[in-house]
């Protein structure tokens, strides 16, 4: 499954440009927050799904990378919660998988320890989301 919120323009300038990166992860999140608040699942997932690729951009990122992993895994669980909101299953259930891969790859080339055991507590969050949500 290829899951694409934000074009290749807007990707490649949140690539060069971090912290325009990180006010987009933020700002996006917000806004679907508030449209998942409101029971506008639809209009929440553009805005969630931008910032779960901003997340992913900055997971790439040499910038606070235990917050880059706490977001990715919270848009991821929040988008796939959206999908479930509108009954499409298997969008919320390969939302949760396209986040575990991109985690165990992460996991699998990190040399920190302290940023394996950051990855592990949010792929322990995802499987439990995976399983309640198939």
């Amino acid at each position: 499954m290829q899951q694409q919120f934000l074009c290749d323009n807007h990707s490649n300038e949140l690539n060069n440009k971090p912290l325009k990166a990180i006010n987009i992860c933020k700002f996006s999140f917000e806004t679907a927050e508030n449209y998942m608040d409101q029971g506008l699942w639809q209009e929440a997932i553009p805005h969630m799904g931008a910032a779960f690729e901003a997340a992913e951009i900055l997971m790439t990122k040499e910038i606070d990378l235990a917050n880059a992993y706490q977001a990715f895994a919270d848009t991821s669980i929040f988008l796939a919660k959206a999908f479930t909101q509108l009954k499409r299953i298997k969008n919320s259930s390969n939302i949760l998988k396209l986040a575990i891969y991109r985690l165990q790859q992460d996991l699998e080339t990190s040399a920190q320890a302290e940023i394996k055991q950051i990855i592990c507590q949010h792929l322990d969050a995802l499987y439990t989301h995976l399983e309640v949500s198939t």
